[in-house]
């Protein structure tokens, strides 16, 4: 959440909104603007209704928050409700920095398992480390961008020396991959692409950190 003092329609000071600022529709960070407000503030009941259409900065998307705004105590007017109902995970803030499209295939995907549709899910987790991989080794390491991104996944993840890394990719990859074949090979659990999927997300942001340290020695 972000916090905002946010000046409403029809009112000469401003007030402070908590802010989703993770997309209901891609799942990326953004830092949504206002467009609109309706609320009831000046009116004699003693509930007050505060509703903002805000537009994402990611996707540039439309979403609304609903709030219950107290006068008598001052401080965060917290969220209601959010309409589309954000559903997603919030990830830490390098895979943004590292591949935004892996966030969004990744917040997709997760959906899809979350409503059962698990081969599809499964399906777009192998996308998502690929667009994942790729950029990482594009924007972090500094490699070709024309070469690597016509490489075939298994050959991206020949490039990273973490054993860790390899294991993990290549579960989430030849699942992945089995899923698109008519006649499967392997015995499938969601639960194990997810859990490998999340044993590779963690590594590769402990080598998005090592190679960005806060400090360096001189």
């Amino acid at each position: 959440m972000l916090l905002r003092n946010i000046k409403l329609d029809n009112l000469n000071f401003p007030i402070n909104f908590e802010v989703e600022n993770h997309c209901p529709f891609c799942g990326t960070y953004n830092e949504p603007t206002k467009i609109m407000d309706m609320h009831n503030i000046k009116s004699d009941t003693p509930l007050k209704i505060i509703s903002i259409i805000f537009k994402t900065t990611c996707c540039e998307r439309y979403f609304s928050s609903f709030y219950i705004y107290n006068q008598a105590v001052y401080g965060i007017t917290k969220i209601l409700s959010t309409y589309p109902s954000i559903d997603i995970e919030p990830l830490q803030p390098e895979f943004n920095i590292i591949s935004e499209n892996f966030v969004k295939i990744y917040n997709q995907a997760r959906t899809a398992s979350k409503q059962g549709n698990f081969e599809l899910a499964c399906i777009g987790y192998r996308t998502s480390i690929e667009f994942l991989l790729k950029d990482f080794l594009i924007k972090v390491k500094k490699l070709d961008e024309t070469k690597i991104s016509k490489m075939k996944l298994a050959d991206v993840i020949t490039y990273f020396e973490d054993e860790k890394i390899g294991i993990s990719s290549d579960v989430v990859r030849i699942f992945g991959n089995d899923k698109t074949h008519y006649i499967a090979k392997y015995d499938f659990d969601i639960q194990q692409v997810e859990l490998y999927l999340s044993f590779l997300m963690d590594s590769i942001r402990k080598e998005y950190l090592l190679a960005n340290p806060p400090v360096k020695r001189k």
